[in-house]
């Protein structure tokens, strides 16, 4: 690095900490897997400073074919959640994803404040879903497994909060929309905190192309509660041809 020079990271993922001197450490997990990149500003001698991009390709766990935490949400915040104060949000976008549903994407920040690596849970609105884009998870008589992280989940008003009887559905989508696989997962009632349980479905792929993952809620859409909500999402091959 230029003698002389201070470093600071203007923008990209959290995880990797980048010090004035240049120095930088940082270890990623499963949801950082594929390009990362990282915008940097140098200052030298009180200078403007110049831009430099850094990237780093992150290898994901082997099996892995897709892995996304909601890390890139970015919605509105506008009140914390009724009994554990956590923030919460609306009129979200998470990248790579499709939405769909009132006020959606709903989302509660689960990191700390001491954190600087956004944690995000994606709450399920009476009638909100979302789509994963394309993930090529689909070869002909191999075996695959959607995981994920379910809770019960509320907004601001104790009214809308998951009861026992919710659920949610997890679907397989087939490139022309139709449905590969579908199970629904129960996060049980709201109790005042969210408490995630591992959730999984498995499917056989039947080479028809790529397949999208859907995720909302089990039945009747308009219930005036949340369904639950739903984080750390993976696909990975499990059995081979």
């Amino acid at each position: 690095s230029p003698a002389g020079s201070t470093f600071a990271r203007v923008e990209g993922p959290a995880w990797l900490r980048i010090e004035a001197d240049g120095s930088y450490a940082g270890t990623p997990d499963e949801f950082d897997g594929g390009a990362n990149a990282w915008l940097v500003a140098v200052t030298k001698d009180g200078s403007a400073p110049s831009y430099q991009r850094v990237e780093l390709a992150v290898r994901r766990s082997p099996g892995v074919l897709f892995a996304d935490n909601f890390r890139g949400y970015r919605g509105t915040q506008n009140n914390v959640q009724f009994q554990s104060g956590l923030p919460v949000a609306y009129l979200g976008t998470i990248p790579g994803w499709q939405s769909e549903g009132e006020g959606a994407v709903h989302a509660v920040a689960m990191a700390n404040a001491a954190s600087a690596v956004p944690d995000w849970a994606v709450m399920l609105w009476q009638d909100n879903r979302i789509t994963s884009g394309a993930i090529d998870a689909n070869a002909k008589n191999v075996r695959y497994e959607v995981v994920c992280e379910a809770s019960p989940a509320v907004y601001a008003q104790p009214e809308q909060a998951t009861q026992a009887a919710d659920g949610l559905r997890i679907e397989v989508l087939r490139t022309d929309g139709t449905v590969l696989q579908s199970a629904m997962v129960s996060p049980g009632a709201w109790s005042g905190s969210m408490q995630f349980r591992q959730q999984s479905v498995a499917y056989s792929g039947d080479g028809s192309g790529a397949v999208r993952l859907r995720f909302g809620p089990d039945g009747e859409q308009r219930r005036g509660r949340f369904q639950g909500a739903v984080r750390k999402i993976t696909l990975r091959a499990i059995a081979g041809r």
